[in-house]
């Protein structure tokens, strides 16, 4: 299998496990439904979640088309997926009202998006430089 067609397969399951999760996330929106806050945290973090979902379809959409655009917009996808989880964390705090000790657990969730966005940048660069995807998504002059 050569590098093109793994970063494509890796693209469309990104998009697929992301669609799976959220999914999942479900019936905890429906168990917590009744309360305003949570709603509205429920809300927004739903809008995050469909933002990305946009963001990774457009993304995958110049991949399909072979754009020159598509190097960067998945570069960037990458690294907005690992900032994602701080997004909603801080949301979720905001529109809930909580503080305290919520914002206690910042650390480790920074820690975890800071890990996701460094192996992220490590992967892109990796892929960029790699001989096998050198002119893959350039369309033919």
């Amino acid at each position: 299998m050569n590098a093109v067609r793994a970063v494509s397969i890796v693209q469309w399951l990104g998009i697929v496990a992301f669609v799976a999760v959220w999914a999942m996330d479900v019936p905890g929106y429906r168990s917590v439904w009744d309360n305003s806050y949570m709603r509205t945290a429920i809300a927004g973090e739903c809008a995050l979640r469909a933002a990305m979902l946009a963001f990774a379809l457009y993304t995958t959409l110049t991949m399909v088309r072979r754009q020159r655009l598509f190097p960067v917009l998945f570069a960037a996808e990458l690294i907005l997926v690992g900032a994602l989880p701080t997004a909603t964390f801080l949301w979720n705090c905001i529109a809930t009202g909580v503080g305290g000790l919520a914002l206690l657990m910042m650390p480790g969730v920074l820690l975890w998006t800071a890990l996701g966005v460094f192996a992220a940048a490590l992967w892109t660069l990796t892929v960029r430089r790699s001989p096998g995807l050198a002119g893959a998504f350039v369309t033919p002059g």
